[in-house]
């Protein structure tokens, strides 16, 4: 049980690390749009979908796991704004951040992994 949360730690650590690389690199850019939902509000709902899954695994803490992975969000998106030329703050951002930490933690109560 306890190496099932430290593999479940590693990853989180580690998806949280490539979501730091995308938010700060401004270079990056999907090479396609969706028609009804901008393409980069469902890449931030799917990568924090998967986050708070994977921290949810290492912590088992509901509402600790949505504050810890709503709060790195927001932090990710203000620091955008303060320390990146080329980047800035969007509350739509925030939100599909949000709605995806929501899901990845339903997703894995659901599956009850």
């Amino acid at each position: 049980m306890k190496t099932k949360k430290k593999i479940y730690g590693l990853a989180s650590i580690l998806w949280a690390a490539l979501i730091l690389f995308l938010s700060w690199n401004p270079g990056l850019q999907a090479p396609f749009d969706l028609k009804v939902i901008p393409i980069d509000k469902v890449g931030h709902l799917f990568f924090y979908l998967i986050f708070s899954f994977l921290t949810l695994g290492a912590i088992n803490k509901k509402n600790l796991v949505f504050s810890l992975c709503c709060a790195f969000g927001l932090l990710m998106e203000c620091l955008q704004y303060f320390f990146f030329p080329g980047r800035h703050f969007e509350l739509l951002d925030v939100l599909s951040n949000v709605i995806g930490v929501y899901l990845g933690i339903l997703l894995y109560t659901k599956l009850k992994i």
